[in-house]
């Protein structure tokens, strides 16, 4: 069964209760707690559920963490601002990755979730704690059909923007921090409604399994 894309934002919220995790831990599927969800769960979200919770493959584990960190920022975004700082600053300490308060720009934030993952720097420096999109184009391998965790660079010569894949389709959702009021979600759609002119490049850094 096929799921609406975007995926509602009140699935997020009730996967985590009715799973426990997050802001729910030891307080699974308590009714007080209840995210704000429909009465009645509809079919597709359970084949959401079962998707998530079906056995995966190393590669695919990896895609969803750097995916789960990346929703993970879009519902913590009242507290993780938007500034351009070098070196980047937790990517040393994941477990200090979701300290928040926060500030990140684009590329830190889409380095963040390989870092949160355990996957390979995308930027291909070994996570020195420099990188742009200049470097995530350089490095990355061009993706003809995109995955969750690829990235979608806006912008002429080095970049100007990089988005985060969180869904693939035929209009991926992405994740965009690129100024203050994100990370946020878009789609590659509505990217290119808003930038009309601009470039768009797709980039990979995992395996294509």
């Amino acid at each position: 069964m096929k799921w609406p894309i975007p995926v509602p934002k009140w699935y997020w919220q009730w996967q985590l209760w009715y799973l426990g995790l997050g802001p729910y831990k030891g307080h699974r599927r308590s009714q007080r707690l209840r995210p704000s969800a429909p009465k009645r769960i509809p079919q597709w979200a359970w084949a959401r559920l079962r998707y998530t919770l079906a056995p995966k493959s190393t590669v695919a584990k990896m895609r969803a963490k750097i995916v789960s960190y990346w929703y993970w920022g879009i519902a913590h975004e009242p507290q993780i601002h938007y500034a351009q700082e070098r070196p980047m600053e937790f990517l040393k300490a994941p477990k200090r990755l979701k300290s928040l308060p926060r500030t990140a720009d684009c590329s830190e934030f889409f380095t963040d979730g390989y870092a949160y993952a355990g996957a390979d720097d995308p930027n291909g420096l070994g996570y020195s704690g420099k990188g742009y999109t200049g470097t995530l184009l350089t490095h990355g391998e061009v993706a003809l059909v995109l995955r969750p965790g690829d990235a979608v660079i806006r912008g002429s010569l080095t970049g100007d923007h990089v988005y985060g894949v969180l869904e693939g389709g035929e209009n991926p959702l992405l994740m965009s921090h690129g100024w203050e009021g994100g990370p946020r979600l878009t789609s590659l759609n509505a990217a290119r409604v808003d930038y009309p002119n601009a470039l768009f490049r797709f980039r990979a850094f995992l395996p294509r399994k």
